[in-house]
């Protein structure tokens, strides 16, 4: 989760499990021009509560005036463009 984690401290995990994808042979139907990979990075909302809160969860206050506490978790997507079928 990403709540009170600085971004220094995920690159390098991401990396080290992007490896162990790479050295298995995992990622190799992902690759496109020029061997290179798209990975696109997305922090969406985990868990949020107006009720439950923790010293550790992000927070933002709502338009009624209620604080939401929430956690964040990155999402790491690896794909491709879609490769264009050749006409027959």
């Amino acid at each position: 989760m990403l709540s009170g984690v600085e971004l220094k401290q995920i690159f390098p995990v991401f990396e080290k499990i992007l490896q162990g994808l790479d050295e298995l042979g995992q990622l190799n139907r992902f690759r496109s021009v020029s061997d290179t990979l798209w990975v696109a990075m997305d922090s969406p909302k985990y868990f949020s509560s107006t009720q439950v809160s923790c010293p550790q969860r992000s927070t933002h206050t709502l338009r009624s005036g209620d604080t939401q506490h929430f956690y964040r978790v990155v999402t790491p997507d690896i794909g491709n463009r879609p490769r264009q079928q050749k006409k027959s």
